[in-house]
């Protein structure tokens, strides 16, 4: 198992996915290259054309959001509608 230093940094990133151009499983497999590890997954809409998701990313250092966010933006059938960290949100 490969273990990992994740003091408490993690975002929340809400996308649209297309359902005919990516399924969820590319998308989670583009945060894990990424070096990022899904720890919740909020569906906010979904119908045959179009899922809309909430999914908190945890990370090594907040240096990997933006790497993350990069690699979910070069998938085909995927727009970030919002990027929030998750601390923040807490408070």
């Amino acid at each position: 198992m490969n273990q990992r230093n994740l003091d408490g940094n993690s975002f929340i990133i809400r996308l649209e996915m297309t359902t005919k151009d990516i399924k969820f499983g590319e998308v989670a497999s583009a945060i894990s290259e990424a070096g990022g590890d899904i720890i919740a997954i909020d569906v906010i809409s979904t119908n045959q054309d179009v899922s809309v998701r909430d999914l908190t990313v945890a990370v090594t250092d907040a240096q990997d959001n933006s790497k993350i966010i990069e690699g979910v933006r070069q998938l085909k059938g995927v727009i970030i509608i919002n990027v929030s960290d998750r601390t923040f949100l807490l408070h």
